[in-house]
């Protein structure tokens, strides 16, 4: 065993430059908003407003994670339930990675697949909504409002997991 490590001491200036950069962070910050929409009475209002169609009430469940399977990493997001079974995916990304479609797909798989794992039958699973906050057109099309895709089932309503993938 070697000498206990001295504790690092910061200097007035590198405490007062971080305090700045806290007091100036906002929401676009990863680690905010993954602190803040842990809680549900963020996530709450958050998601009625990007759904309203969806009339959610009430989360019933909100997990923070950093991956769905062991098999494959994710940043930190949001994993949230509603009180119609509703799941959500909802994530804060900085940079374009040019891997939104990519990652959107790999995270409703892994959704479906723990509903899978807890015995609901592919008939019954739930709908799934992916969701990422962006600073950045994720389409390039030069367009400052939030983009909304969803699949097309000629008017219909899509049984089962449908992909719905919200950008804005």
């Amino acid at each position: 065993m070697g000498k206990p490590r001295r504790k690092r001491r910061y200097t007035a200036a590198e405490k007062a430059a971080a305090l700045q950069k806290f007091e100036q962070a906002t929401l676009s910050n990863d680690y905010l908003f993954f602190r803040v929409m842990q809680q549900k009475a963020a996530l709450l209002p958050t998601l009625q407003r990007v759904l309203p169609e969806l009339g959610i009430v009430k989360i019933c469940q909100v997990v923070a994670q950093r991956h769905l399977k062991a098999t494959w990493q994710s940043k930190e997001f949001i994993f949230a339930e509603d009180q119609a079974g509703n799941q959500f995916n909802v994530e804060m990304q900085i940079a374009n990675e040019h891997n939104l479609i990519q990652r959107s797909l790999a995270y409703f798989a892994g959704m479906v697949n723990n509903q899978l794992d807890q015995g609901v039958k592919y008939r019954d699973l739930k709908p799934i909504y992916v969701i990422f906050f962006t600073r950045f057109d994720p389409r390039s099309t030069g367009l400052s409002t939030p983009v909304r895709t969803m699949p097309d089932y000629g008017g219909r309503a899509s049984a089962g997991p449908s992909f719905k993938f919200y950008l804005s």
